[in-house]
């Protein structure tokens, strides 16, 4: 697995630098080298799992019966809890994720075919999609998906090369009608929700060290007004935005120089899935 290689890389470069920290290692990276652990730990138990399943012999046509009778099972059971709570007034609707789009990157032309390159030079490097911008306040910009798209979850691997911002966007309409997540190295040491990609209002912000030749997952979830920003699984920002919020748009990722010459970024493993509901 791709990402179980990459965690393994990412882990001996976060022990090397703990090396160098010696007993004074900071709060940060311990949770990441923790954190690394944990998820190497449970790929692998995936991966044992998946070679255990396919040693086992099914038969298919029982399963497939057996299949059936639970489903017919179940829609009765469900109808029947709708008809109920409807009688109350009450209605719930309940949906599970489903993906709507992903990339990994692994074939230029499909990527090239799919993403829409609003400014800057985009390519493809090593399965990834990789973009550098040099000069003061410069940025690069690719984006894909619908205006359409209301209420998603948004998910990407993201490594910095040079510089300090690492950032995605998402209700995407145009450069200033949208939502940025970004995760900022030293001398910041955070993660910001912000609106507007041009001269935008930083919303909330995190701290959270972090460092260039690492990956990380930026992930935000956006419903309604409700907006959360999560790095590597876990919750940073929590923000209901109730002053004219951006309600759907597309998602994009993206770079800005600041006040730096240079900045590059590598992007990877895009995957944007509905969220699960109950009303």
């Amino acid at each position: 697995m791709r990402k179980l290689e990459q965690l393994k890389k990412n882990l001996e470069r976060l022990e090397e630098q703990a090396a160098l920290y010696g007993m004074a290692q900071p709060l940060w990276l311990i949770n990441e080298i923790e954190y690394h652990k944990t998820r190497i730990k449970e790929l692998e138990h995936e991966e044992e799992q998946i070679r255990a399943d396919l040693d086992i012999n099914r038969s298919t046509s029982i399963n497939e019966k057996i299949f059936q009778k639970i489903k017919h099972h179940k829609t009765k059971v469900i109808l029947t809890i709708i008809l109920f709570t409807s009688l109350l007034g009450v209605i719930f609707v309940s949906s599970s994720p489903k993906t709507v789009f992903s990339d990994d990157f692994k074939d230029p032309l499909v990527t090239t075919a799919r993403w829409t390159k609003v400014k800057g030079s985009w390519k493809n490097v090593e399965g990834s999609y990789y973009s550098s911008v040099n000069g003061a306040y410069e940025f690069a910009l690719s984006t894909v998906g619908e205006s359409a798209w209301k209420d998603y979850t948004y998910s990407v691997d993201i490594k910095g090369d040079k510089g300090i911002d690492k950032m995605i966007v998402f209700r995407y309409q145009d450069d200033i009608n949208t939502y940025v997540a970004n995760l900022r190295s030293a001398p910041f040491n955070d993660v910001i929700l912000v609106k507007g990609l041009l001269n935008g209002q930083i919303l909330q912000t995190a701290k959270l060290g972090n460092s260039n030749d690492v990956w990380y997952q930026l992930k935000v979830v956006a419903v309604g007004n409700s907006l959360q920003v999560y790095v590597n699984d876990q919750l940073y920002i929590k923000y209901l935005d109730e002053f004219s919020p951006f309600l759907n748009g597309r998602v994009g990722v993206t770079i800005f120089t600041g006040a730096t010459n240079e900045t590059a970024t590598y992007f990877d493993n895009v995957e944007v899935t509905t969220v699960s509901w109950w009303r």
